[in-house]
């Protein structure tokens, strides 16, 4: 598959760059050779990775444009001058600690449509990556085996989301989360097949995301900071929901991999891809972590049900691209658990 539709050297748009995976996607651009203009709401709080990637990749290719408000009408006009392409993976964020479901499905889509449309304005746009969520294809059910293709939407959930009374918080959140992400990418879909904008447009469908952060600023990174948690002994009800049943997980650096040749090759084009690493269970990460610091006290392992097994159809061809561009296969769970907690482990 050649990966060539945009060609080293140009400037790629990455909004969500000082999160986990915003941050990792920048980070592997840079190595490959492209100049980076990250977006985030705070210029103030992006210092510390703007600083590392123009020491580390060279003076003046990476920049930030800040956008406080990515719903405001003409929030990514200017961000999007002279940019090649876009990899979307902010998104999620305003949801936390926010669980009005109309709210966050109104905003959400118009900031998605927004930049959609200001991308299409902008005339140099040739590839738009939107991160979206393997929740938007599938929920996984103890006893229920499945094969999931990549044409099938979780619907149901902005239905049962409503259902969900303020009181059961997390469970509230959880729900608000994944109707909104799904409402989204099904809004983007909607604009994309009506307006046919002049650029290719993909969704990246990641799993429970793992691994290293390359922000070096200090912070808790979402899922990277539930499973550091989990490795320091505290299992909140929303990490082990997470666990019960499992599935698949995302290593950021596999996840940056899948979004950056969706970017890049000619051959994806309308497309959803998974960003799926490994299946896993709680307690195989439990193993690793035992093996690897058999002085340190872990808890015991969870009394789960079988967990269910899911095929992801059509995922080879994500293999293939992530040979295409880094040369090797998906990560181990081995090396994802170790990597993720490398930090903390030190403490």
């Amino acid at each position: 598959m050649p990966l060539d539709r945009i060609p080293k050297g140009s400037l790629v748009l990455v909004t969500g760059v000082t999160g986990l995976c915003g941050s990792v996607v920048a980070d592997h651009l840079l190595k490959h050779g492209f100049r980076v203009r990250g977006v985030g709401r705070s210029a103030s709080k992006a210092a510390p990775l703007i600083e590392h990637s123009n020491r580390t990749y060279g003076k003046d290719t990476f920049e930030f444009a800040e956008v406080v408000n990515a719903a405001a009408p003409g929030a990514f006009t200017n961000a999007l001058q002279g940019v090649a392409g876009v990899i979307h993976v902010a998104g999620d964020m305003s949801t936390e600690g926010n669980v009005d479901l109309d709210e966050n499905l109104q905003t959400h889509a118009a900031s998605m449509i927004g930049m959609m449309e200001a991308a299409a304005n902008a005339g140099s746009v040739k590839a738009f990556i939107h991160t979206g969520a393997m929740l938007s294809a599938f929920v996984a059910q103890y006893g229920q085996d499945m094969q999931v293709s990549l044409d099938t939407f979780t619907e149901w959930i902005i239905p049962t989301a409503r259902t969900i009374p303020a009181e059961q918080e997390q469970m509230k959140w959880a729900l608000t989360y994944a109707a909104t992400k799904l409402h989204t990418e099904m809004e983007a879909w909607k604009y994309y097949r009506e307006q046919k904008p002049n650029y290719a447009f993909n969704v990246v469908l990641p799993g429970f995301v793992m691994g290293p952060v390359a922000n070096p600023a200090p912070g808790y990174y979402n899922t990277q900071g539930w499973m550091n948690d989990f490795f320091n002994g505290t299992v909140t009800n929303v990490t082990e929901n997470a666990f019960n049943p499992s599935t698949w997980v995302t290593d950021t650096r596999d996840c940056a991999a899948i979004h950056i040749a969706a970017l890049l090759s000619t051959e994806v084009s309308g497309e959803r891809l998974w960003a799926c690493s490994q299946v896993f269970t709680a307690n195989e990460i439990l193993a690793i972590w035992r093996e690897a610091y058999p002085d340190r006290k872990f808890r015991e392992d969870f009394n789960y049900p079988e967990m269910p097994k899911v095929e992801l159809l059509g995922r080879e061809k994500s293999t293939q691209l992530l040979k295409e561009l880094e040369g090797r296969d998906w990560m181990s769970l081995k090396d994802i658990s170790l990597d993720n907690v490398a930090q903390v482990a030190k403490n």
